[in-house]
């Protein structure tokens, strides 16, 4: 951890890591499956640990007290860094994913009211009826594409509760769209080198077409609510209302930046979860049993929504298991210390929620879904950071309370009416800023 000098002083040195090549460093065992990588490298190396990726250095954090360290105690040593603006820059802009300082703190403040219990009594209507709607496309024994079904109901939703939207009537295919653009960004993260953006590569010319469709949807959504005389407040009205006007290219990187973040993380938890109740009978009878108990065959309403405690383990359990942000990112500003090793300025940071969620230290059975674990008494001897879907600190995830009441919402209008029959054996990822799948979560519904 630290080497003597002659003069006795202790210096820091870097962590320990993986013995790699020159030049390309990890590339190959991490490319082959970045899950299993980020899992043995804290493993065998422990805690805080070191490897380069083609002369760009990292850190995995796998530990809840060191995380706790990088997001909550020395977060001002950190950004968001220069990796993920490169990705998610051309996409979210300076929306309040990727601000920085005093800016992102005032947007936050902004929008922090669109995603406060009052709007959650509001809109839990338009949550179950947009899912029923969905739903009334099934038939019974006809395979469905439930990643899909939950793409196009989870952005309905968000057009509709953050900014009173009917986003079905456009032209074009919005979430295909936004496929599209994570596919490139996918394929981005991924490239063993950094290739400049002037080149020719494969997808570009979609990407850029996906790119303008959002951005049209965006500056109509911007249009119509500015038009509007509905007395229903949007996250358009509160960035309009601010003291200091935001320009018109700023209003739409929060409207991006707020539909990809509502739509795609909604969207893989409620897959996950389904997929996760799909291949535990036992799990899904008592949600069944549950939903028969607190709604009586009617649709679940605002007040129901906390009264499925088990349902709730469902999803605590599934956010553990495949949480859709399953490595969260930072970068050194300077040169700083983690756990008494040396961290140079620019080096990206992984606090592993991956690894951490699935260490046998905090959770018997690691690997087992296991929605009875997640009684009182557990989560009070759980240290904190040995459970965080949502990040923590300052930029812990501004929508994490709506978005569990929004996939609770969902799930309890589902499975309400549906026995769900997944045709999958296990689900492959694809892991990019979000744990994607790599192929389609597909399902048979029967009537109940």
């Amino acid at each position: 951890m630290a080497e003597t000098t002659a003069n006795d002083v202790e210096v820091a040195t870097k962590p320990p890591g993986p013995d790699e090549l020159p030049l390309v460093g990890s590339l190959k065992e991490f490319f082959e499956d970045p899950l299993q990588f980020y899992t043995e490298t804290a493993d065998e190396y422990g805690p805080v640990a070191y490897f380069t990726l083609g002369g760009n250095d990292f850190v995995t954090v796998s530990s809840p007290e060191y995380v706790k360290d990088v997001l909550v105690n020395n977060d001002d040593e950190y950004v968001k860094g220069q990796q993920f603006d490169d990705l998610m820059g051309p996409i979210c802009g300076n929306g309040v994913l990727l601000a920085e300082g005093d800016f992102w703190q005032s947007q936050r403040e902004t929008l922090e009211p669109a995603f406060d219990p009052e709007t959650l009594s509001r809109h839990c209507q338009v949550m179950t009826d947009y899912t029923q709607r969905r739903m009334d496309r099934w038939t019974s024994g006809e395979e469905r594409s439930v990643y899909e079904d939950l793409m196009y109901t989870t952005l309905e939703i968000a057009g509709k509760v953050l900014f009173d939207f009917d986003v079905r009537p456009l032209d074009g295919d919005i979430p295909a769209a936004m496929e599209t653009v994570r596919d490139y960004v996918a394929r981005r993260l991924w490239r063993p080198v950094e290739v400049p953006e002037w080149m020719p590569m494969p997808g570009k010319r979609e990407y850029r077409e996906a790119l303008a469709l959002i951005d049209e949807t965006a500056y109509t959504i911007i249009d119509e609510a500015k038009a509007s005389d509905s007395d229903q407040q949007t996250v358009i009205d509160l960035l309009l209302d601010k003291d200091d006007p935001l320009s018109r290219q700023q209003i739409r990187d929060e409207v991006f930046t707020l539909l990809l973040a509502a739509h795609e993380n909604t969207t893989l938890s409620a897959t996950y979860t389904l997929q996760l109740l799909a291949k535990n009978p036992y799990a899904m009878e008592k949600v069944h049993a549950e939903l028969d108990d607190v709604l009586d065959g009617d649709a679940p309403t605002f007040a129901d929504i906390p009264r499925l405690t088990y349902l709730d383990k469902a999803l605590t359990e599934s956010l553990r298991l495949y949480p859709p942000v399953y490595s969260m990112l930072r970068e050194t500003k300077a040169d700083t210390t983690l756990a008494g090793y040396a961290i140079p300025e620019g080096t990206t940071v992984s606090c592993q929620q991956w690894a951490i969620h699935r260490d046998s230290t905090f959770y018997d059975d690691p690997l087992s879904y296991r929605p009875e674990r997640w009684t009182d008494e557990f989560e009070e001897r759980l240290p904190g950071f040995a459970y965080f879907p949502f990040g923590g600190g300052p930029r812990r995830c501004i929508a994490s309370r709506f978005a569990k009441f929004e996939v609770k919402a969902i799930l309890a209008t589902m499975l309400r009416n549906w026995e769900l029959e997944t045709t999958l054996e296990k689900i492959e990822f694809k892991p990019s800023i979000s744990l994607r799948p790599d192929t389609d979560v597909t399902m048979v519904p029967t009537p109940r």
